[in-house]
Order: C-alpha cells, then sequence, then structure tokens
C-alpha cells in the first residue's frame, strides 16, 4: 500500500480538521480567527451568502466545527443544526481508518463495502444538508 492510499488521505484530512477545530476560535463578533500571538481574522469565503444574503446549505459549518473543537455542543448546535453530526463522522474516520492502515485483515473485510458505504455516507449527508437549508428557508 502506497503512503498516498485512500485511508492515509482521509485520516490525514480527519485529523486535520479535529485539530484546527481546536486551535481556531470564534470572535465576540462570530468570526473564525486563528490565534498566533494576536488575532488573523479570517475573511468570510460564502459567495452565495455574499451575493444573495441568504445562508447556504454549509454556512454556520466551520463555526459548528469550531465550536465542537472547544467541547462546546450548544453553541455548535446554535452555527449549525448538523454540525455535531458531520463532526462525528469526521471523529469516526480516526479509528476507522487507523485499523484500515494498521490491521490488513480489517481492511481486506471492509473493502467490498467501501465503495457502496462511502456513496451512501455522501447522499445521505448531502440530503440532510439539503433538507436543513429547506427548513431554515421556510423559517426565513
Amino acid at each position: 500500500m502506497s503512503w498516498f492510499s485512500g485511508d492515509r488521505v482521509v485520516l490525514a484530512i480527519a485529523l486535520a480538521v479535529v485539530l484546527v477545530s481546536m486551535l481556531i476560535s470564534i470572535t465576540p463578533a462570530g468570526r473564525v480567527a486563528v490565534d498566533a500571538g494576536g488575532r488573523l481574522p479570517m475573511p468570510r469565503v460564502c459567495m452565495f451568502r455574499a451575493s444573495t444574503g441568504i445562508d447556504c446549505p454549509s454556512c454556520g459549518l466551520t463555526r459548528s466545527f469550531v465550536c465542537l473543537g472547544h467541547f462546546d455542543l450548544t453553541a455548535a448546535w446554535h452555527y449549525h443544526r448538523l454540525g455535531p453530526v458531520l463532526y462525528l463522522v469526521v471523529l469516526l474516520q480516526l479509528p476507522l481508518r487507523t485499523l484500515r492502515i494498521a490491521w490488513p485483515a480489517f481492511r481486506q473485510r471492509t473493502d467490498p463495502f467501501d465503495a457502496r458505504a462511502h456513496l451512501w455516507v455522501l447522499l445521505t449527508l448531502v440530503g440532510l444538508l439539503l433538507v436543513n437549508w429547506v427548513v431554515y428557508l421556510v423559517t426565513l
């Protein structure tokens, strides 16, 4: 297995997401900031919100992940209702990918289900994001 196998890449990305969520913070104004001696504000990048004035399906997920990285479930829920669910999916990648890398027998047993499972998880999460967004739009 090469170093850049899918499992290693997913593990590295999941680990980075968890670590970054713990290292960045939210300013009193509700903006995400990087602590580096002082505060370096990160720019707002949501082009959908900038052009329509309406939150996109993923608006608030970064702030929700940051709150979860600081163990604040209530604030995470406030920023995005699906943040805790998506963060859990990221967290579950850590033991799963570690097992698949470290234990070849586990990888061989899970390979037949891998592609289908990824597709189902992806479609379910996209569906949940869209349903959540429709609920948001209806309550505007």
